[in-house]
């Protein structure tokens, strides 16, 4: 009977092992085959892509190329005035012909109006331009005059004030100082908010109280004007602002406004000559910086030919000063660190 109880609890194969691992082994074998796959697929898409970008880099270094030749040859050609006629003539077509650059001259477009003749002084611009193989186009200006023109680096600290929009002066005093704005305007009286209210007023227009346009020459040197677009005064002592008009903030009466130059402003400051097309283009503080650290700070005796950037300038500096002598006797060459 014991042997009959113990056969009923006796193991029982449940499972076939060995087919278990027949099919574990081949579902292994599908996953890897399907993951190697799927690598080779990402693989080949990533360097068709490459190549697309390479194609692109290559067309428009091309493009570069044959913009730049098209401009030197058009420089080289145009030695007067009455060659400019000739080379929309001639050269345009050839142009087109030889590099596939397409030559426009700008001249008369309705944004472009200050270029054209002038008196005896004609300057034009001219748009050289190429079609890459994507459809998009690359193109550069060139610009010609006859008047002859200089370009000069200019230094932003020595402005006191500055902007590429309007430079809006109302009264003030002035002192020997450089200003630049595309549109600089004066006025003798300046608007503000009633305290307490949004009622939008004007200072009264009085000599005796500061009720006056700015003071540009305060002494024997006056204060110089950079204007690139337009240089003006409100006429007006009263009416230079649009005041309270609903929720529009407080504007300029252009109208009021009239150009300084041949005017009967008493103080007109200096005005200078030379033109600023954009304060702010390619201006890097940090590339400013570092140049003052190393080629201007330095004294005569010392200089400073270690890589530097505004981050490793404090230890660079340290690195080529002396110590700090102690005691009392005199100086010696050199200068200090800093933190």
């Amino acid at each position: 009977m014991f042997k009959k109880i113990k056969k009923y609890f006796q193991k029982s194969p449940i499972n076939n092992e060995r087919g278990s691992s027949i099919s574990i082994a081949l579902i292994v074998i599908a996953i890897l085959t399907f993951s190697m796959t799927t690598i080779t697929g990402v693989n080949v898409n990533l360097a068709g892509s490459t190549n697309i970008k390479l194609e692109q880099v290559s067309d428009e270094n091309i493009a570069k190329g044959l913009i730049n030749q098209a401009i030197s040859e058009f420089e080289s050609f145009v030695d007067s005035d009455a060659k400019l006629d000739e080379f929309n003539n001639t050269e345009i077509a050839r142009i087109l012909n030889d590099y596939g650059i397409v030559v426009t001259d700008e001249t008369d477009f309705p944004e472009n109006e200050e270029f054209g003749s002038d008196g005896d002084h004609e300057s034009r611009i001219y748009r050289f331009a190429y079609t890459l193989n994507n459809g998009s186009v690359l193109y550069k200006f060139e610009y010609v005059s006859n008047g002859g023109t200089a370009v000069e680096n200019l230094n932003p600290f020595d402005f006191s004030l500055a902007t590429n929009e309007k430079l809006i002066l109302n009264s003030g005093f002035y002192d020997e100082i450089t200003l630049y704005g595309n549109e600089v305007k004066l006025s003798a009286v300046a608007p503000y908010l009633r305290d307490g209210t949004t009622t939008q007023q004007v200072t009264p227009y009085s000599s005796s109280n500061g009720g006056t346009y700015p003071v540009l020459t305060p002494s024997s040197t006056a204060s110089l004007i950079y204007a690139s677009d337009s240089y003006t005064y409100c006429s007006s002592t009263s009416s230079c602002f649009n005041l309270n008009s609903g929720t529009t903030p407080i504007g300029i009466l252009e109208s009021n406004y009239v150009n300084v130059v041949g005017s009967s402003l008493n103080d007109k400051g200096e005005l200078a000559t030379e033109t600023i097309s954009d304060f702010f283009s390619d201006f890097s503080y940090e590339d400013f910086t570092v140049d003052f650290i190393k080629n201007d700070a330095p004294t005569s005796n010392r200089t400073i030919t270690d890589p530097m950037t505004l981050v490793t300038a404090g230890d660079v500096v340290r690195a080529n000063s002396d110590p700090i002598s102690s005691g009392g006797g005199g100086g010696g060459g050199g200068w200090g660190g800093g933190g």
